[in-house]
């Protein structure tokens, strides 16, 4: 959801995407491509022609995001990169270097962008203790930014087709309801009213705001399920399939809060393990369902 909102609020040309193994390259461009992004994953497993078909594509423009591995990333060399986003923190200070260098190359602009969570912020400071630079924390995108760049995107899109030209046939149907005793105002807005209904104005979910770095130094952990709203879910469907695979206690569940895609519960840090083994891979509401820590403790 965070990488969505950045991307829709930047809309870079060619972005870059980088993450640890190959399992979250696989699961993050599933999830991008899922949400309507051109995406493609770059890793080790993929045989020679495959990469080089996924290169071809992200250097011609077909895709526009490249999700990959260090490894895999070795010897790219495409200047257009705008942004690039490190989704997990490299575990070698050498690695962000390269990450970020893909972009603002050859005199160009570009952006670098990290997910700092709970023990990734120590990382951050052996890295610009490394570089020798400060990396500066930026808020995330709210839903009311979201709103407003969505407007932005149409106002640029309307004016582009008023420079055009050739709307004598639209001028025509307006000029129709303007003498039914509509007012120009009301027709735009019915105008606006009818394209949002088709390109959903609100297209990403609410974000849970709790600073997750000191979750893990309390009682309660964070849990992580990859199936929310859309497949019908509610609370007591996650609650019974915790009662039903596991022996829980129920006084040991705090909340649960269930959005679109995926659920967040918190629990006693003791039961933690449990739920992940019992859940992770069963079904809840016909899904099979990813079931991981969202906050791993502190060590």
């Amino acid at each position: 959801e965070i990488l969505s909102r950045l991307l829709d609020i930047y809309n870079p040309n060619l972005s870059i995407v980088f993450c640890n193994t190959k399992k979250k390259v696989d699961e993050l461009t599933i999830e991008l491509q899922g949400r309507g992004f051109f995406a493609d994953g770059l890793h080790g497993d993929l045989r020679q022609p495959q990469r080089d078909r996924v290169m071809s594509k992200f250097r011609s423009g077909n895709i526009d995001i490249l999700v990959a591995t260090d490894v895999a990333a070795r010897g790219l060399d495409v200047d257009e990169v705008d942004m690039v986003f490190n989704y997990d923190i490299p575990q070698d200070e050498e690695y962000y270097v390269h990450r970020i260098g893909r972009t603002a190359r050859a005199g160009r602009d570009g952006m670098a962008l990290s997910f700092v969570v709970g023990r990734d912020r120590y990382r951050i400071r052996d890295i610009e203790r490394y570089t020798k630079t400060r990396i500066h924390r930026k808020d995330l995108p709210t839903l009311k930014d979201m709103r407003e760049r969505k407007m932005d995107l149409l106002l640029e899109k309307v004016e582009g087709e008023i420079e055009k030209g050739d709307l004598d046939r639209y001028e025509e149907m307006l000029n129709s309801l303007l003498e039914r005793d509509h007012n120009s105002f009301e027709v735009a807005a019915a105008l606006l009213k009818l394209y949002f209904k088709n390109n959903e104005l609100d297209t990403h979910e609410e974000l849970d705001v709790v600073d997750r770095g000191d979750m893990g130094s309390g009682h309660m952990v964070r849990i992580y399920i990859s199936t929310g709203k859309r497949r019908g879910v509610s609370s007591r469907h996650i609650l019974g399939a915790i009662m039903n695979q596991t022996h829980v206690p129920n006084e040991a569940i705090g909340g649960i809060d269930i959005y679109d895609r995926f659920t967040f519960v918190d629990v006693q840090s003791r039961y933690a393990r449990e739920i992940v083994d019992g859940l992770n891979s069963r079904r809840i509401r016909g899904a099979r369902v990813r079931v991981e820590l969202a906050n791993p403790p502190r060590r």
